[in-house]
């Protein structure tokens, strides 16, 4: 029975692929917040494609 509960316990554990992709996508996050702070991008853009990444997660 144990070796179920450490399993299961295991299988809750973000894999170690999930945590570069969600690194990825919040410096993708914070890169798109710069450009919308700078006036790089419009506004309903910025909304879009923030939309987009937070989805990722």
């Amino acid at each position: 029975m144990r070796i179920r509960e450490i399993t299961v316990l295991q299988a809750w554990a973000p894999a170690p692929e999930q945590e570069a992709a969600q690194a990825s996508v919040l410096d993708a996050i914070d890169e798109l917040d710069a450009q919308y702070a700078a006036g790089e991008i419009e506004r309903a853009a910025y909304f879009i494609k923030k939309r987009a990444f937070v989805r990722m997660l």
